[in-house]
């Protein structure tokens, strides 16, 4: 899952980077899934966002874990795994 939250992290610092290119109220829905070749249905592993300062915390927090401290979120959507590894 390490590679998951490396995923999303950079989608969080490219959208901070480009900051002025979006309004100040924008909010990001941040996606990592399955491609469809694994999973027809219920693809998404990770599914965040929010406005600029969620996208911080993301960006910040160097794993899942952190963030998931500092933002009291879940990271992992439910069902992420059901039946991929049996």
């Amino acid at each position: 899952m390490i590679l998951v939250w490396a995923y999303v992290r950079e989608m969080a610092q490219w959208i901070l980077v480009r900051r002025d290119r979006f309004q100040p109220g924008d909010r990001f829905q941040l996606v990592v899934g399955w491609p469809e070749t694994v999973r027809a249905t219920g693809r998404q592993i990770v599914k965040l966002g929010g406005p600029f300062d969620d996208l911080s915390q993301i960006a910040g927090s160097d794993t899942f874990g952190d963030y998931q401290s500092v933002s009291g979120h879940s990271v992992f959507r439910p069902g992420w795994d059901k039946a991929i590894y049996e």
